[in-house]
C-alpha cells in the first residue's frame, strides 16, 4: 500500500467521523510502580530476546549523521498534541528542516496498536524526522523504537517534560535524578537501533552537575543533545529566561551536536540564539505555535497561516481538537485584540465549522464591523 493510498483512506474515514477521540481509554496512563522481583526478571528477560532479535548495526553517528541529514538548523520542537504532521509539514513550508513528533509514551506505543496509528503519523515528504519517546525501561522503549526505526531518521529520549504527569510516571525530567537508568536506556538504544539516538535535556541548578549529566549522555551513545536552558521547577508563572550561557559552555563541552532550546518567540530570536550560544540548531515550541512560519524571517497573515494549515489537514487528517487548539494559538494575538471571539472558537465543533468561524472573524475585522467594536468596549469595560 503506498502512501498516498494511506492518507486516501485515512481521510475517508475521517470524512465519516470528523473528530477521533482524543483520549481513549486504552491511552490511559497508570502511575508508575515499582516493579516485584518476577515482573522485573520478566522484563530482562524480554530485553535479552529484543536484543538477541537485533541485527548487524552499522549506522553514522554524531556530526557524521548530522551532516547526512542536511545538518538543519531550524528544529520543531516535540509537542504533545501540537507537533503532529500537518503542523510539521506547515512549518516545513515556512523554513523548518528538522521535525519531531509529539512525545510518545513507549510502554503504550508498544502495546496499544491504535495508540500507534493515532499518534505516529508520517508521510514522504516529512523527513528528516526524529520519533521522540518517554519512558524509565529499556525494554519499553526499545521496543517502541523498534516499530519506527524504518520510518525516521532518529530516536529521542524525551528527558525534558517538567509535568505532573511525568513526575507521576517517572519519565522526563524527573528521570535525571536516575542517571544509571538513563545511562542504561541510551546505550540499550544506541547498540540496538538501526539509527541514533538522540536526547533531550533540561538543565540543573548547578552547571557541573548538568555537564557531567550531558556527558553521560555522550558517553552512553546518545549522537546529538538538545539542551533546554531552564530548570524543571521553571514553567507555567514561574518559567523564566532559558540560560543561553549554560547552553554555550555545555555546547563548548561536547563532541557531538547540539540544538539550543527555550526563549524562541521571534525569528531574531533564533538568529541571536545561535549567535550567542554556538549552537548546531535551534529548536523552537512556543514561537511555532505563535507563528508556524517563524523560521522564514517573514512576517505572515494569522487568518492566512489558520487558512493554510486547515488545508494541509485535508491532506493529512488529524484530531480535530488539534486544528482548533492551533487555529487558537496561531490567532491569539487577534484573540487578544478582540475577545469577543474567543467563544465563538470554542463554540466550533467541526472543520468546517472552524473555517467559516476564521472568515466572519477576519471580515468583521477588515469592515471595523460596529458589533465588534462595541462588544470589544464592553468586554473592557468588564471587571477582571
Amino acid at each position: 500500500q503506498t502512501q498516498s493510498q494511506s492518507h486516501e483512506k485515512r481521510a475517508g474515514k475521517m470524512k465519516k467521523e470528523e473528530e477521533i477521540v482524543d483520549n481513549p481509554e486504552e491511552e490511559e496512563e497508570e502511575e508508575e510502580k515499582e516493579l516485584n522481583e518476577s515482573e522485573r526478571e520478566e522484563l530482562e528477560q524480554n530485553l535479552k530476546k529484543l536484543i538477541e532479535e537485533t541485527g548487524e548495526i552499522n549506522k553514522l553517528g554524531g556530526f557524521e549523521f548530522y551532516k547526512s541529514i542536511g545538518s538543519p538548523k531550524h528544529v520543531i520542537a516535540p509537542m504533545v498534541g501540537q507537533s503532529e504532521l500537518p503542523f510539521r509539514m506547515l512549518c516545513r513550508k515556512y523554513g523548518a528542516t528538522l521535525g519531531y513528533t509529539p512525545m510518545l509514551h513507549a510502554k503504550i506505543f508498544s502495546r496499544n496498536d491504535v495508540y500507534r496509528r493515532k499518534h505516529f503519523v508520517t508521510c514522504e515528504g516529512d523527513r528528516p524526522l526524529v520519533a521522540q519517546f518517554c519512558g524509565n525501561e529499556p525494554y519499553w522503549v526499545l521496543k517502541a523504537a523498534k516499530y519506527v526505526e524504518n520510518s525516521c531518521d532518529a530516536v529521542d529520549i524525551n528527558l525534558g517534560c517538567p509535568q505532573r504527569i511525568a513526575k507521576k510516571g517517572n519519565y522526563g525530567a524527573f528521570l535525571m535524578d536516575e542517571p544509571e537508568k538513563v545511562y542504561r536506556i541510551v546505550k540499550t538504544l544506541h547498540e540496538n537501533l538501526k539509527i541514533p539516538v538522540f536526547c533531550k535535556i533540561r538543565v540543573f541548578d548547578e552547571y557541573e552537575k548538568t555537564l557531567e549529566f550531558a556527558k553521560m549522555l555522550e558517553s552512553a551513545g546518545c549522537q546529538l543533545l538538545t539542551i533546554h536552558g531552564r530548570t524543571r521547577m521553571m514553567k507555567g508563572q514561574k518559567v523564566g529566561v532559558a540560560n543561553w550561557d549554560w547552553i554555550k559552555k555545555l555546547k563548548s563541552e561536547m563532541n557531538i551536536p547540539v540544538f539550543a532550546n527555550g526563549n524562541i518567540i521571534e525569528y531574531e530570536d533564533v538568529v541571536r540564539c545561535m549567535q550567542e550560544t554556538n549552537a548546531d540548531g535551534v529548536m523552537s515550541a512556543e514561537g511555532l505555535l505563535d507563528n508556524p512560519a517563524i523560521f522564514s524571517g517573514l512576517k505572515y497573515d494569522p487568518f492566512q497561516l489558520s487558512y493554510e494549515y486547515l488545508e494541509t489537514c485535508e491532506k493529512y487528517p488529524t484530531v480535530f481538537v488539534w486544528k482548533k487548539n492551533h487555529v487558537s494559538r496561531i490567532i491569539k494575538s487577534l484573540l487578544e485584540k478582540y475577545p469577543t471571539f474567543i467563544d465563538k472558537l470554542f463554540c466550533q465543533r467541526n472543520t468546517e465549522g472552524l473555517k467559516q468561524y476564521l472568515k466572519n472573524f477576519q471580515e468583521a475585522i477588515e469592515n471595523n464591523s460596529e458589533g465588534l467594536d462595541t462588544q470589544l468596549k464592553k468586554r473592557e469595560r468588564t471587571p477582571g
